[in-house]
């Protein structure tokens, strides 16, 4: 008999208390550092011109707008690193890469890059986050048995995979608080898959921190936090959360979430990105050339309030979640997820105009556009 230890009752309800406590704790130190860090940050941001100024066409919002959304998570984040002690290496080049990061954009948000300029700076900072923090995406999965390796290409696709999926973000940052509910669903979902099958979130210390300070950054986008606590994120935030889910999936992730897995989580991003880039490449545009053909831009100028395409887009990329646990559910292995997310793509680029007006038609009549980013 292989001998097994049981956890006294009384100190598993101990280690959950202090566990709650710690958390409790925690929450609360986040939450009022990121606040005050917006009360700070949108004070100056229109004396360094850190603002987003309506321009009638693409930004159809109504007044001018702090791009302070992205600095106030990175904030939330150095105060949840204190409150839980994680002063080592580890953590400061964590804190440090993703400073890079939101520190770049907000200059970006500030005075302008080009697309290649950008482009150049998101894969050098991809590439110091391989090297400092030596995680990559060795394989693709299991296919037929056997594990697909990427030999020497795991540096290189897990650098594109950063810039990738941090100008997926981006992109859809679009209406108020898209980019961020889509990036809590997706965190919440892998951590809760991760609590199913490994008894661990996975992405301890860092995700929780982060969590928190987002959720405090919605609500300000949104306005519930008032008027002087308004902002957005900006390319600053929205990069920042694509390289933040990167760096968790490759801490974690991938011992029990392959990265056609991972793609679930993060499809309705990247699959919005492919099917737009695909669009301006055809009509002649430059990929990276801003303009109104991505799906929250769709929703809204065919008539749905910006809220409610928000809800829509949410409801969505659950349900492709959804689609990846039923294939989990009835057992499908790398290569199902793999055909399952291929027959989404595809249905997701044929049909995408075609959805529009479905939910057009089932989301009432057109309206005067709200508030959008």
């Amino acid at each position: 008999m292989i001998p097994t230890f049981q956890i006294p009752l009384n100190l598993m309800i101990e280690h959950a208390g202090h566990a709650l406590v710690f958390r409790s704790w925690q929450l609360v130190a986040v939450s009022v550092g990121t606040i005050i860090a917006l009360a700070i940050l949108n004070h100056i941001a229109g004396k360094i011109d850190l603002i987003d100024h309506p321009d009638g066409s693409r930004k159809r919002h109504f007044e001018a707008v702090p791009l302070t959304g992205g600095l106030a998570i990175l904030c939330g984040l150095w105060v949840g690193m204190m409150a839980q002690r994680e002063t080592g290496a580890s953590a400061g080049d964590v804190l440090a890469l993703l400073g890079i990061v939101a520190a770049v954009h907000a200059f970006d948000d500030q005075s302008g890059l080009s697309a290649r300029q950008r482009l150049i700076i998101d894969s050098v900072v991809a590439l110091a986050f391989v090297v400092v923090t030596g995680n990559l995406i060795e394989t693709l999965g299991r296919f037929d048995g056997r594990y697909v390796y990427l030999g020497l290409l795991a540096t290189p696709f897990t650098v594109f995979i950063y810039v990738a999926l941090s100008n997926a973000y981006n992109m859809l940052d679009g209406l108020d608080g898209l980019a961020l509910s889509q990036f809590l669903i997706a965190i919440v979902c892998i951590a809760l898959f991760h609590l199913a099958y490994a008894q661990t979130s996975g992405f301890a210390p860092h995700a929780f921190s982060v969590f928190v300070a987002s959720v405090i950054v919605l609500l300000s986008n949104l306005g519930v936090l008032g008027a002087s606590l308004r902002c957005y994120l900006g390319d600053s935030g929205a990069r920042f959360l694509g390289f933040f889910l990167v760096y968790v999936l490759t801490v974690e992730g991938h011992r029990i979430l392959s990265p056609i897995g991972a793609a679930y989580f993060v499809a309705l991003p990247l699959l919005d990105m492919c099917a737009v880039v695909g669009e301006r490449v055809r009509a002649g545009e430059g990929p990276m050339m801003p303009d109104r053909r991505h799906i929250h831009h769709l929703l809204v100028d065919a008539g749905i309030r910006a809220r409610k395409a928000v809800l829509i887009l949410a409801g969505l990329s659950i349900g492709v979640i959804g689609v990846f646990l039923l294939l989990q559910a009835l057992g499908a292995g790398d290569l199902g997820h793999a055909l399952g997310l291929i027959g989404l793509a595809g249905l997701y680029w044929k049909f995408r105009r075609n959805l529009v007006d479905l939910l057009r038609r089932g989301f009432g009549p057109r309206h005067v556009i709200g508030p959008a980013e």
